[in-house]
């Protein structure tokens, strides 16, 4: 593949590098993440890491541009607070410090109790980002399937040519209704990190490493790209 490997013995010198990685790169439109237990890992670092370099500038005369923007580049069309969500566990992180300490903000997909339909939360979701422009680095998961997002390998949204917010009804994996950045998308972020731990997820590298274009995975592959596996 083109990009590069990263192979770790644990997942925790995997979420260590992941955050090294996203602490060098701008982070002035914020960072894409991801869900999944690995994903939330780095996403609960990340919030920690973030904190403490806003803390190290204070009173240093040190610059801090933050709070960082967090986006999530999939969500599930449930209510706020939903456990199910990707961003609940955020959330209650970032909620953790005190208000004018907090170090990031949380973008987060509306639910059904402030959007009338997924197809609005997706449009929604589009037209925030697009004010504020694509991350310049994104975090993604790679399902034991291939999938990346809510993009699933088979499914229609894989034939997404625009670079966009898509709304699904028809997940595979449940629930069947979720918002999701298409594989253009998430390509237009310079930096890509692709997460892959665990052995249920070996098939899975086996397959994008060997260039499966069946694979969602597959698609994102190219310089700007590494891929972690632990």
């Amino acid at each position: 593949m083109s990009g590069q490997v990263r192979r770790f013995a644990e997942t925790s010198d995997l979420v260590n590098a992941a955050i090294d990685e996203v602490l060098r790169c701008d982070l002035s439109r914020g960072v894409a993440l991801t869900g999944g237990r690995v994903g939330t890992e780095v996403s609960l670092a990340l919030i920690a890491a973030l904190e403490s370099t806003r803390a190290a500038h204070s009173g240093t005369g040190g610059s801090w541009t933050g709070p960082v923007r967090l986006w999530f580049s999939d969500e599930r069309f449930l209510q706020l607070g939903d456990p199910d969500r990707n961003d609940t566990p955020v959330l209650a992180r970032a909620a953790s410090a005190p208000e004018s300490a907090r170090a990031v903000t949380v973008e987060s997909v509306l639910g059904p109790e402030a959007s009338p339909s997924a197809d609005a939360a997706a449009r929604d979701y589009e037209q925030r980002l697009g004010a504020v422009g694509v991350p310049q680095v994104a975090i993604v998961s790679i399902g034991p399937d291939g999938h990346v997002a809510s993009v699933f390998p088979h499914h229609a949204l894989l034939r997404e040519t625009a670079a966009g917010v898509r709304s699904i009804s028809d997940s595979p994996k449940p629930p069947p209704t979720r918002v999701t950045w298409t594989v253009p998308l998430l390509m237009q972020c310079p930096r890509l990190l692709l997460l892959a731990a665990g052995a249920d997820k070996d098939d899975a590298v086996q397959a994008v490493l060997a260039g499966d274009e069946s694979l969602p995975a597959t698609r994102l592959l190219g310089p700007n790209v590494s891929l972690f596996i632990a």
